[in-house]
């Protein structure tokens, strides 16, 4: 159908109609989770093992721009909404 599923631990997630290349990036540790940029309806967002997180308009993975874990439980990335440019910090639940 032209869109792209996610597969973590055999879960399928949502469909999106993007995976930004360039833009994965894996949390430190056994069992790592990863963590990816895909486009849907409306803007873009963060796939972290099939789970979502907000849609923003462009999440910035130029020049430098990416997804950072500071743990293996926390990550951190650039986003922009409208005029403004966020510094977006996220907490993963077990």
């Amino acid at each position: 159908d032209g869109m792209w599923y996610l597969v973590a631990d055999g879960r399928e997630s949502q469909a999106c109609t993007s995976v930004l290349a360039g833009s994965i990036a894996f949390a430190p540790g056994k069992g790592a989770v990863a963590a990816c940029v895909v486009g849907i309806a409306g803007g873009v967002s963060v796939d972290v093992d099939g789970s979502r997180g907000p849609v923003y308009d462009v999440i910035l993975t130029r020049k430098g721009g990416k997804i950072v874990f500071d743990s293996a439980s926390a990550f951190h990335y650039l986003a922009v909404r409208g005029s403004d440019v966020l510094m977006v910090s996220e907490k993963l639940t077990p």
